[in-house]
């Protein structure tokens, strides 16, 4: 589904005499971009920081790695909140799918409220149905709906998936390879029972 947003204030198309559509694109989620650098000037730290968190509650929900979700669910948590309170919500949770379950549609649903569904021909001459968002921040929001961006669950960067990376990578978790295997790393250090690595030091004291 192509996704549009309203141009800048001021475009307009002459032909329809209606504010001129742009089409939201991988570009615009590819880091080192023009079009990345335009995202991040028209959108705050607060909807990027929410699309990261609710992309990693996406995960949660449809991981099948308990420690995997746990950690990403309270990765979600302290990007959400700044408050130690909340986050511990987060942190604690019984049961990560559950709490992904709820939170997941009700946060997305309230961030693409602004979009609607309409018709566009295309330069072809062509009709087909797209959707159309009232700014660049709603569009980002429907874009990463239909999976185009997601959130590495790494370094917690936005990143779009169908979008050529540098080192050749295709994952759908991971911006680069090199992030995939320090996740997991880091999982495998949070699984490791407590005082193994000390008992192993101890050991070759001996």
């Amino acid at each position: 589904m192509r996704v549009f947003f309203r141009g800048k204030p001021g475009e307009w198309d002459e032909l329809i005499g209606l504010a001129r559509l742009t089409e939201f694109t991988s570009a615009y989620a590819t880091p080192g971009t023009p079009k990345y650098s335009e995202m991040v000037q028209s959108t705050t730290e607060r909807d990027r920081n929410r699309l990261r968190a609710l992309r990693l509650l996406r995960y949660v929900h449809a991981g099948h790695d308990d420690m995997a979700a746990k950690k990403a669910l309270s990765d979600a948590g302290q990007i959400l909140f700044d408050d130690p309170q909340f986050q511990s919500v987060f942190v604690g949770a019984k049961s990560p799918r559950e709490a992904a379950r709820v939170l997941y549609p009700g946060y997305f649903t309230d961030e693409i409220k602004g979009a609607r569904l309409a018709i566009h021909r295309t330069k072809h001459g062509e009709f087909i149905p797209v959707v159309r968002c009232p700014n660049m921040t709603t569009a980002m929001f429907v874009f990463a709906a239909f999976h185009g961006i997601e959130t590495c669950l790494n370094c917690q960067k936005l990143f779009a998936v169908d979008a050529a990376r540098p080192d050749g990578s295709s994952s759908e978790r991971y911006c680069t390879a090199a992030c995939g295997q320090r996740y997991r790393q880091k999982l495998y250090r949070l699984r490791r029972p407590r005082g193994q690595k000390s008992r192993k030091i101890r050991k070759e004291r001996r």
